[in-house]
């Protein structure tokens, strides 16, 4: 599961089963924040 702020279109957690870290954990995240401009256009579409 990611979470991210509406607000401040910023990760607020990021989890995986039994709400530990998944060992792609870091790919996520980055994953996430590289296309985060992609995910506020998509919003305001």
């Amino acid at each position: 599961t990611v979470e991210v702020s509406l607000e401040t279109m910023r990760v607020v957690q990021c989890r995986g089963l039994c709400n530990q870290n998944s060992q792609y954990h870091e790919r996520i995240l980055k994953l996430v924040r590289r296309n985060m401009k992609q995910i506020r256009q998509r919003m305001a579409a």
